[in-house]
């Protein structure tokens, strides 16, 4: 199984967000490597991608789940949260 499936990182360089679609997590890491964060959501299943926007925010795709979660720079739940 996978550990992790992809990564990203935001346009300052000094945050990596990398999923884990297995645990159904997104992980902030600092470049150094310390965890900033952990999220996991209950809508949020089988993380297939992840993209940092120019403004910071992080979506995260839930392949099993048909949804798109926005995270802030912190890896914490932003107001945006829809499902297709």
């Amino acid at each position: 199984m996978f550990a992790v499936y992809e990564c990203a990182v935001n346009l300052m360089g000094d945050k990596i967000y990398v999923n884990n679609m297995d645990k159904h997590t997104v992980l902030t890491l600092a470049m150094g490597g310390a965890v900033i964060s952990t999220f996991s959501d209950t809508d949020l299943k089988f993380t297939r991608g992840v993209h940092v926007t120019a403004g910071g925010h992080v979506h995260v795709c839930g392949y099993a789940s048909n949804t798109i979660i926005q995270l802030d720079s912190e890896g914490k739940q932003d107001d945006f949260h829809t499902g297709y």
